[in-house]
């Protein structure tokens, strides 16, 4: 016979709860061969998050390069500066087709390097060898992208 306690009440038997069944845990889809997004140029992003007291850049904020349009044929074309805001510390760059680009008016690169914040970078891209067409070339930093188009003159 169970004694009472202090409270008065006869103490519970205690048990030992079931076990669950194993939990099925999918992994997440990653996929790795996704090319950068292009935000919307009416959409405004958001260029940091703030995660309790941590504010996490997600830039670089986004930014465009001027088309040349009416351009010589075979004519090597500059694109404006841009001055890199809203970078988390030290972030890929790469140009995707013909052309080069610079940062911070040093030499001409098609391979990929880094950019930082406060870093002016520009795009280099000769026109095509025919009057009336275009040509593209894609700069890529972090996740954005963005096109420097020339178009040749009729």
């Amino acid at each position: 016979m169970n004694k009472p306690n202090d409270s008065g009440k006869k103490p519970v038997a205690l048990t030992t709860p079931k076990k669950a069944g194993p939990v099925k845990v999918q992994p997440l889809a990653v996929d790795k061969k996704a090319a950068p997004t292009k935000p919307s140029p009416t959409a405004q992003k958001p260029t940091a998050v703030t995660a309790g007291l941590i504010t996490m850049k997600t830039g670089p904020r986004p930014f465009v390069f001027k088309d040349a349009n009416d351009q010589p044929v075979g004519e090597a074309c500059i694109s404006n500066a841009v001055t890199m805001k809203d970078l988390a510390g030290a972030t890929l760059i790469y140009i995707v087709g013909p052309g080069a680009y610079r940062i911070n008016k040093g030499p001409w690169l098609k391979d990929a390097a880094k950019v930082k914040e406060g870093d002016i970078v520009q795009v280099r891209l000769a026109a095509a060898p025919e009057a009336a067409k275009a040509r593209r070339a894609r700069i890529c930093i972090g996740p954005y992208y963005t096109d420097f188009k020339v178009t040749t003159a009729k």
